[in-house]
């Protein structure tokens, strides 16, 4: 799932992957999978949640790490809160 995040200077586009986990008919997406930021002050909580046969099944985001493939681009903090630092693309991931 793609995220299109807006800020002053243009668009700057984050890639959110799902991942699968080890559990028979499970997975864990990343929620929002579309969002658009205005302004260098916006910012956008993302969540992990894990589902199973297709229905929500507990929030993982508390133990998730998140990282940028581009710092210039985006910051996302422990929380999971991404924020828009320069015009480009980035990859957000979260890892369990």
């Amino acid at each position: 799932m793609i995220a299109r995040y807006r800020n002053s200077l243009g668009i700057l586009s984050l890639s959110c992957l799902t991942a699968s986990v080890a559990l028979a008919q499970s997975s864990i997406v990343v929620l929002p999978s579309s969002v658009t930021l205005t302004g260098p002050r916006s910012s956008q909580r993302l969540l992990l949640e894990a589902q199973k046969d297709g229905r929500p099944a507990g929030d993982l985001t508390a133990r998730a790490q998140f990282g940028s493939s581009n710092p210039q681009v985006a910051r996302i903090d422990a929380a999971g809160i991404v924020r828009p630092v320069g015009d480009g693309a980035a990859t957000i991931t979260a890892t369990i």
